[in-house]
């Protein structure tokens, strides 16, 4: 029964597994059955459109095999001259086009429908139109030549003008100058440009007096205006300068005027009447500079002041002293006959042997000493009695101790002794 029952088992697993296996036989033959039927499809789909493509070229599949049959030399030879053949066909296809092209265009410009007859009668009168047209054509050039003729004249008449106008264009402009019956016109105009003139000789001698200020004539007038450059070019009226300001713009329109005239006018001399005491030591010795610079040159500059540092700076002077009842009388410092009277009084005064040149000098320095305090200067430097004496400091030397206890040093000026 056991063997009985463990056969029976063994059959039912076996027909289990043969199920299993048929039904999968199925299913793959189910697969193959649809492979097949699409591969079926593609070969009619396939088939025809061989048949449509041989269809379109009236190919058959007998011809298309004979073809397919041929080697591969023979295949390119047959394409190459299909190719040219194609090549050919596309070349007459364009020309046909612009033969097509041409006809058209020549149809459409094709003047007249009409017969031959016809068309000749028009080309006689069209003939006889030009010529009438060619007589007019030859009047109208001629009267364009006379034309062009006068046209040349007239330039001609017109350059001639213009270089007639150009000559006397200087005599129009001074005509509206002077044009006026009284010459004020001119005289404004000559007046104008010698005062341009004048400031621009003036602006020079300010940039060494005053750096500061620059003259300038205010325009279609005689009235000056100063640029105030240390203010931004301010534009000052020439009443707003100082005292010492205006001196030194005097100063330099009179030594502009000098420089002006001397064009054709040696000016040798300048004489400058007061107008110092309005200056600061600065502006003054700055003014002295310029006037010295002057006397450089060769000119001859007079200066009236009462200024003592002045009187120190210049040598060649003539002195002014009151005496009583109102009456003055000139001094000359360091003039021979004062300074030989001065001289003699004091080598009189000396032991004998005492040189004589010391003693001269001596009484020179006497003299001066007496001149400085009589003019309200009571010490005078002794670099300026070196200077006006000529001497060295040796030699002034000996002629103070000459001189003894009628002159007092004070650090470097000298002074003379109180009257006992």
């Amino acid at each position: 029964m056991r063997r009985s029952g463990e056969a029976r088992d063994l059959s039912a697993t076996q027909l289990e597994k043969a199920n299993n296996q048929r039904i999968a036989a199925a299913e793959t033959l189910k697969g193959a059955e649809r492979i097949l039927g699409e591969s079926a499809s593609r070969d009619t789909a396939a088939l025809a459109a061989l048949e449509a493509w041989l269809a379109g070229r009236k190919f058959n599949l007998d011809q298309l095999d004979a073809i397919l049959a041929r080697d591969d030399a023979w295949i390119k030879a047959e394409r190459a001259s299909l190719d040219v053949m194609e090549g050919a066909v596309l070349t007459a296809e364009g020309a046909l086009a612009v033969y097509k092209k041409t006809l058209a265009e020549h149809s459409a410009r094709r003047p007249t429908a009409e017969d031959e007859a016809t068309v000749a009668a028009t080309l006689i009168a069209l003939r006889a139109a030009r010529a009438e047209a060619e007589q007019r054509r030859d009047a109208t050039r001629a009267i364009l030549v006379a034309d062009d003729q006068r046209i040349a004249s007239s330039a001609a008449l017109s350059a001639q003008l213009r270089q007639r106008q150009a000559a006397a264009e200087p005599w129009v402009k001074l005509n509206d100058l002077i044009g006026s019956a009284d010459g004020a016109k001119f005289r404004g105009v000559a007046q104008r440009r010698t005062l341009d003139m004048l400031l621009g000789y003036a602006n020079a001698q300010l940039d060494q007096l005053a750096a500061r200020y620059h003259l300038e004539r205010l325009p279609e007038s005689l009235n000056l205006i100063v640029i105030d450059r240390d203010m931004g070019d301010e534009r000052r009226s020439v009443h707003s300068l100082s005292g010492g300001e205006s001196f030194l713009v005097s100063l330099a329109l009179a030594l502009a005027l000098a420089s002006l005239t001397s064009n054709r006018l040696r000016i040798e001399s300048l004489f400058i009447d007061e107008g110092f005491g309005s200056l600061d030591p600065e502006t003054l010795n700055t003014a002295m500079n310029a006037l010295m610079h002057l006397e450089a040159q060769g000119r001859k500059v007079g200066v009236i002041s009462h200024i003592a540092e002045m009187a120190d700076a210049i040598q060649v002077q003539i002195r002014a002293v009151k005496g009583r009842s109102g009456a003055s009388r000139l001094i000359v410092p360091g003039a021979p006959a004062e300074c030989g009277q001065a001289a003699a009084a004091v080598e009189d005064s000396l032991p004998d042997g005492t040189a004589t040149s010391s003693a001269a000098l001596a009484g020179m320095i006497l003299e001066i000493l007496r001149r400085e305090r009589v003019a309200g200067q009571i010490k005078t430097p002794v670099r300026s009695l070196r200077e006006e004496l000529g001497c060295s400091a040796a030699e002034l030397k000996s002629a103070r101790d000459l001189l003894g206890t009628q002159i007092l040093a004070e650090g470097k000026s000298l002074i003379l002794a109180p009257d006992p």
